[in-house]
């Protein structure tokens, strides 16, 4: 057998080892007709939000991260991201996707279990690894809705789900409805739409889907989009509206968003997660 067989024996060795292990290649997912539209309809199943406790509601801050990934082990984010808390008084936290590596129940187990350790409340929304195995179901019934939004004050915060690259014709709808309103709107999706380098659409599968997204974020005058995803930070301004991507949390520098609210006026600032 020569060097190339060997190679090429090899190489099937570890695609079909990785093709039935569910840990790495998800067959549903691939095989499967999940859409934006059928997500919107099971998520009027799952537990919705209740808001936050805050007394000074046009005064406020809170924490974004993205892109955890819990896959085989506890990471120990939950006491870092609780130091965090205190430190800047944070009165919730947002988990912009990604919680889990392949939608696993014991991923998102990990993360809970990780969580008992920060003593405040905390929102989360899917990525794409979140839907992996049906993922979009854990979620569901473990952390509740993933489509929401939550009145604050005068802010609105609108979580949207784009795990699967499209929004979906029943969401944009919802979306647009929930930015009928007269207050400062914040968004949150997994999905980034601009580059770290030019102003360049992305990442979105529909390209409809990201016009559309910038033209209503404008025509509504969204003060600001939250994304993750590219585990880079990126910050782009487009039509006046403020669109930031987030790295992963296992960067640890930078990777944690502080959003603070001072009545009409939201700004962001990037905390490194604390050392052990």
């Amino acid at each position: 057998m020569n060097i190339f067989s060997a190679i090429k024996n090899k190489a099937y060795i570890i695609f079909f080892t990785l093709l039935f292990s569910c840990e790495y290649i998800d067959i549903y997912s691939i095989a499967g007709s999940d859409t934006a539209d059928s997500h919107f309809d099971e998520n009027k199943n799952y537990q919705e939000h209740a808001k936050p406790e805050i007394e000074d509601t046009e005064n406020f801050s809170f924490l974004v991260i993205s892109d955890m990934h819990y896959y085989d082990e506890n990471p120990n984010f939950g006491e870092k991201l609780e130091k965090l808390r205190v430190e800047y008084d944070a009165k919730f936290l947002v988990a912009n996707g990604d919680i889990s590596q392949s939608g696993l129940e014991k991923q998102y187990s990990l993360f809970l279990d990780d969580m008992k350790n920060y003593n405040g409340v905390f929102y989360a929304i899917l990525g794409n690894h979140d839907v992996f195995n049906e993922g979009h179901k854990t979620f569901g019934s473990l952390l509740g809705q993933y489509i929401y939004s939550l009145e604050i004050g005068n802010t609105k915060l609108i979580f949207l789900d784009t795990s699967v690259g499209t929004f979906g014709s029943k969401q944009k709808e919802w979306y647009e409805n929930e930015l009928a309103c007269d207050k400062q709107i914040i968004v949150f999706t997994h999905y980034s739409f601009v580059t770290s380098t030019v102003q360049e659409l992305i990442s979105m599968s529909n390209s409809e889907d990201e016009y559309y997204f910038i033209d209503i974020n404008d025509k509504y005058d969204v003060k600001h989009v939250i994304s993750g995803h590219l585990h880079k930070n990126n910050a782009s301004e487009i039509r006046g509206v403020q669109y930031q991507t987030l790295t992963t949390l296992s960067d640890k520098k930078n990777a944690v968003l502080l959003v603070s609210i001072k009545n009409s006026e939201i700004t962001t600032t990037h905390l490194d997660l604390p050392e052990d």
